[in-house]
């Protein structure tokens, strides 16, 4: 019972040094909470208390152009958070085979060196993590769509519409379900 025990204990170890190697997301997930109350913040803050139905614009374009960057930026930093995590099998093989290696060579590891259960122990590991980093791939399929909705809007000259301002937030309820 021990012995079982100190394996599961060994397992865990060897879970959470790979995870420290890899991009967690919550860097990510912050950033995306803090995008979409911005724009929140910012839209409303921006059209209530001045609306005025004969100007030309819903909200000041020039607002609707810094979260069009803001955007760009959220964007860059999902691509950096996949690239870096998990979620990528290249990434996540390299990692797990290194930390294995290391962990064989010191001899540091009170798993079994039979290497059919060095392989079971890959593909748990490896089946594991792919788990815990699937929250990256979703929250960066929603980032690309909120991109293709503000950055083709604001290179369009559309800036003053109300398009990218109404169309946007509609991504936030799918995302939300998703990740909880």
């Amino acid at each position: 019972m021990t012995n079982g025990y100190l394996t599961f204990l060994d397992y865990l170890e060897l879970l959470r040094r790979i995870e420290r190697r890899l991009a967690s997301g919550s860097w990510f997930l912050l950033h995306v909470i803090l995008f979409g109350a911005g724009t929140a913040i910012v839209g409303t803050a921006a059209w209530s208390p001045y609306y005025d139905p004969n100007r030309q614009y819903f909200i000041n374009p020039v607002i609707g152009h810094w979260i069009t960057l803001w955007s760009g930026v959220l964007l860059a930093h999902g691509l950096w958070s996949f690239w870096q995590s998990g979620s990528r099998t290249g990434r996540r093989d390299g990692v797990i085979e290194s930390e294995m290696r290391e962990r064989l060579q010191t001899d540091d590891i009170y798993l079994s060196d039979r290497p059919k259960d060095l392989f079971r122990l890959h593909g748990l590991l490896n089946d594991d993590i792919q788990k815990r980093a699937n929250m990256i791939p979703t929250l960066l399929l929603f980032v690309f769509i909120n991109a293709c909705i503000w950055i083709p809007w604001t290179i369009s000259g559309e800036a003053d519409s109300s398009f990218a301002w109404m169309t946007a937030p509609i991504l936030a309820v799918p995302a939300l379900a998703s990740i909880v």
